[in-house]
């Protein structure tokens, strides 16, 4: 899992693939930071965007596939 220097995109490889797989970020705000659930790739996905987004994606997201994942918007509530 790889971020692009300025957060417009971000890129998938999973051992036993030949190269990394782009990916389009699926809202207008730049990516911040990404990860994996308990760090286990089974589980899923979890994005952070600038301005306070995070987005989940559902337990075993298709690393295989060259189509977007599907990230479900979360709230928080944060003070300020």
């Amino acid at each position: 899992l790889a971020i692009s220097s300025r957060g417009n995109f971000f890129l998938t490889w999973q051992p036993g693939q030949e190269f990394w797989i782009p990916r389009a970020r699926d809202t207008s705000r730049r990516i911040q930071s990404m990860g994996f659930i308990e760090n286990d790739l089974e589980q899923g996905l979890w994005m952070s965007t600038r301005g306070g987004g995070l987005s989940f994606t559902k337990s075993q997201p298709d690393f295989d596939s060259i189509n977007n994942f599907d990230f479900s918007s979360s709230d928080i509530k944060t003070g300020g």
